[in-house]
Parts: C-alpha cells; structure tokens; sequence
C-alpha cells in the first residue's frame, strides 16, 4: 500500500513537519517525538529524514491512517509487530 501523494501533504501540514511518534517503547510517553523534518527529505537519511507511515497496516491508504515519522522512528517502528500509540499494552517480535 502506498499513499497518494495529496494525502501525504496533508498529513505533513497536520504533523506541522514534525515526528507524530507517541510509541512507549520509542521513550515518548505517551508525547510525541516532534523531532523538526525537512520536506525535501522524504524517503532520505540523515537529519530531518522521514517517510509516511501506515498506523495500521490493514487501515487502508487515507488520512486518518498515515502518521508522519522520523527515519529513527520508522525504524523502530518497522521492528515491531503491533504496537498501538499511546498508553496500550505493546507486542513485539
């Protein structure tokens, strides 16, 4: 599943170009991430790299389903079975 590129921005204007992360397990807390993104480095490495990510895998490709995280976070995140964000039991590999 891949997003449409409009929905992508939108979320990108919603994440007001910060990491939207919440993972427990990430060391948020239950606050986001916020780590500042740059646009341009989408799909990238380094500082300020990010992609639009699937909350739930099966939610299909719209709005209310993509969160917009940092590469470390992606990361981190792509480790992980399941985990819901915010205060929920996690399950990992």
């Amino acid at each position: 599943m891949t997003f449409y590129l409009i929905t992508v921005e939108q979320a990108w204007i919603m994440a007001d170009g910060k990491c939207e992360c919440k993972r427990l397990s990430h060391g948020h807390d239950n606050r986001r991430c916020n780590k500042q993104l740059i646009l341009q480095n989408k799909g990238g490495e380094g500082s300020g790299a990010w992609s639009a990510h699937h909350i739930d895998p099966k939610g299909g490709d719209i709005l209310s389903n993509c969160e917009i995280l940092c590469l470390e976070c992606q990361e981190k995140t792509d480790s992980i079975v399941t985990e819901p964000v915010g205060n929920f039991v996690t399950a990992f590999k």
